[in-house]
């Protein structure tokens, strides 16, 4: 079974620029949503698209490293997901009960 992941918050800390506020704004919409490691592989690719697209309307805007790694292999590594500073934070769904 793929591993699903859960959004619990988009951090966007003072200073960040227009462009991280913008592309954090997409990533908070799947706040509070459950995830597969193929959606969460399909919202990377959703925002990497649009920081293309902003950046050739607006000269002035720098591209950000858009970074997602999922790979869990010790026990104290946690998923990561960054767009520049802004921390896009997950967690591994262990189980489910129904």
């Amino acid at each position: 079974m793929d591993n699903r992941y859960f959004i619990t918050e988009v951090h966007v800390p003072a200073g960040t620029r227009t462009l991280e506020r913008s592309l954090a704004a997409i990533a908070r919409e799947y706040t509070d949503c459950v995830m597969s490691e193929a959606a969460l592989k399909r919202l990377k690719a959703r925002i990497e698209l649009d920081q293309v697209e902003l950046c050739r309307k607006n000269g002035r805007l720098k591209a950000v490293p858009v970074r997602l790694e999922l790979n869990e292999t010790r026990a104290y590594c946690l998923p990561t997901f960054n767009i520049g500073q802004v921390g896009v934070f997950l967690r591994r769904v262990k189980g489910e009960l129904i």
